[in-house]
């Protein structure tokens, strides 16, 4: 009976602590939901041993992903040519000349210079001795026919385009390793094929492939990297991509002029080689543990957990008990990461993403989340358009022109660089902003000197160019920070959708930027201004969206409605400080 009074006391003294009995720490279908990604990389290491195993053999994987875009320029490379011997006519008249031009051949009366006939070329001979270094040669894409010879790197970035709205959902709801391991077999796949590839209008489909599928590894990789870090490290991940991509585009510049003299098809055997070479590191690459913990992925996510301990001399059954335990647990009272998920009802904090259907419809029905996405994929387009569209208009680099190619992919690392130093200072969004505002302003400026200035005056060209690749430069800044920023607006389940919508919009742009080069020709000014009109009205769009710096990475868009609402009564609450009376 004592003992029976001291236990109701002691439970009653429970009650009046508010204390609950520790969760036994078992990780399993229900407690897997109170397990946080940023709090197990805390334990570990924020960029411990076994994140840097898993960047480096993203690395390697990455090596091949500017292939695709990039090898038609060199594989399909402009070369020298005129007509063909087999085209000259002996019989010319008396007291004429036979001029070759690249298109067309005339006679010429010698006396008075007059034309006397024009024909156009029937074959054509290019440079080469011999050797077919460009499939527009193979197919004669020149002259009249001059516009197929875009026609494949057009297809690419359409191709590219569908991948990243299609193929990346894949990567939400399989996971990311498989859309990586079967997006990157394939391609490599359709690489190699390209080289025996005898039919031009094959090829062409065999190019749009190779755009698809290029998105299906690229996207969800830079996903899987910025998964592995931490909320203080998510910059850190978006540098190491743009090193990435500049490092790949180094190595796909390297073997277009070490093998410029070689026939093409060598040339593209080698690309699909080296991208195939890359697939035995993918057996080392784990799942995203993000994923796997949003989706109860109970096995596999211990699995990665345990090794993840075990590369740091860190106790796994510490980790566990720490997550499960713990007051500061994520969505449990007073938690930091309570500003993300401000809820009172724990059953609310439960939710799992998973139930979450993940699909474009599904976003787009939360007004939220459909802002985002709307805001979003137009500012991937606008950033694209302006930035293929100024790279087309801008002047040629005097030299080699593969030196000139990696010079051009080298000034990415400085804008990214100063990006990334920005968000950290400022924050994502107003970095975002702020660069969008710089852009517009350099290129409208340049688009005045075009109007306004004495025609053929050489300092007022030099200063056009110099606006006008500033404003690419603060572009291309632009491009850095949207993908750290984008991610980070979406919930786990859909993070993969969300980049891939956004990377659709931003290939519609790449796709129409080359007709600003025909625009140009009629009105120098025009493709400026309207890209200096996208950058601004982009300022706007970009204020409706709320900031991420230093935000746990959202699970589901619940976490979404409450961080935005939470924001919203942050903006109420700021202006209510000082009443109007006061003033």
């Amino acid at each position: 009976m004592v003992g029976g009074i001291m236990n109701s006391n002691h439970g009653d003294e429970e009650i009046m602590n508010n204390k609950k009995p520790p969760i036994e720490a078992v990780l399993n279908e229900t407690t897997i939901k109170d397990v946080d990604g940023d709090n197990v990389w805390n334990f570990v290491g924020r960029f411990g041993r076994y994140q840097k195993w898993q960047m480096s053999l993203l690395f390697i994987v990455s090596i091949s992903m500017t292939f695709p875009i990039f090898s038609g320029l060199f594989a399909g490379k402009n070369v020298k040519f005129e007509c063909s011997s087999d085209d000259i006519d002996s019989n010319i008249p008396f007291n004429t000349t036979l001029d070759l031009s690249k298109c067309s051949k005339k006679i010429i009366e010698t006396n008075t210079s007059r034309i006397l006939s024009e024909t156009q070329c029937e074959n054509y001979q290019f440079e080469g001795n011999g050797t077919i270094i460009s499939y527009l040669a193979e197919w004669n894409l020149v002259c009249e026919d001059e516009t197929l010879g875009n026609l494949p790197q057009t297809v690419t970035m359409i191709g590219m385009g569908i991948g990243a709205s299609t193929l990346t959902q894949l990567g939400d709801k399989f996971g990311r390793k498989k859309l990586i391991i079967g997006s990157l077999t394939s391609l490599s796949a359709v690489s190699l094929a390209l080289a025996f590839v005898k039919q031009f209008e094959f090829f062409v489909v065999v190019k749009f492939l190779s755009g698809v599928l290029n998105q299906g590894y690229m996207v969800p990789m830079s996903v899987v990297m910025l998964e592995l870090l931490t909320t203080e490290k998510r910059s850190m991940a978006n540098l190491l991509f743009i090193s990435f991509w500049v490092i790949s585009s180094f190595v796909a510049g390297a073997i277009g002029y070490f093998m410029r003299d070689y026939d093409w098809r060598t040339m593209q055997i080698v690309f699909g080689a080296l991208s195939a070479s890359t697939l035995l590191f993918l057996c080392f690459i784990d799942e995203s543990l993000r994923w796997l913990l949003g989706n109860t992925k109970v096995s596999d996510a211990e699995a990665i957990m345990k090794k993840a301990c075990r590369w740091s001399n860190k106790d796994y059954q510490d980790l566990i008990e720490q997550e499960l335990n713990s007051e500061n647990g994520i969505g449990k009272p007073g938690s930091p990461h309570a500003l993300l998920s401000p809820l009172d009802n724990s059953e609310s904090h439960t939710t799992n993403q998973a139930s979450d259907s993940s699909t474009v419809m599904t976003l787009l029905r939360n007004k939220n989340t459909r802002l985002i996405s709307l805001v979003m994929c137009y500012t991937w387009m606008i950033c694209s358009l302006s930035y293929y569209g100024l790279i087309l208009l801008s002047t040629s680099l005097a030299g080699n022109s593969y030196l000139n190619f990696i010079i051009m992919a080298g000034v990415e690392w400085p804008a990214g660089i100063l990006m990334v130093i920005c968000i950290q200072k400022f924050g994502r969004n107003r970095t975002l902003v702020m660069f969008q505002l710089i852009s517009a302003i350099f290129l409208m400026s340049s688009v005045l000197i075009a109007c306004f200035a004495p025609p053929d005056n050489t300092l007022y060209s030099i200063m056009q160019t110099c606006l006008t690749m500033a404003g690419k430069f603060f572009v291309s800044g632009t491009f850095c920070g949207i993908w750290i920023y984008t991610p980070e607006l979406y919930p786990t389940n859909f993070r993969n959708l969300g980049i891939g919508m956004s990377s659709a919009s931003a290939r519609i742009g790449a796709t129409f930027s080359p007709f600003f080069t025909i625009l140009a020709r009629k009105a120098l000014w025009a493709p400026g201004a309207m890209f200096a009109t996208g950058c601004f009205l982009n300022v706007f769009l970009l204020n409706l969206l709320p900031e991420t710096k230093g935000r746990e990475l959202p699970k589901n868009i619940a976490d979404i409605d409450a961080w935005i609402q939470d924001e919203k009564k942050n903006k109420r609450r700021n202006k209510n400080i000082f009443p109007k009376d006061d003033i």
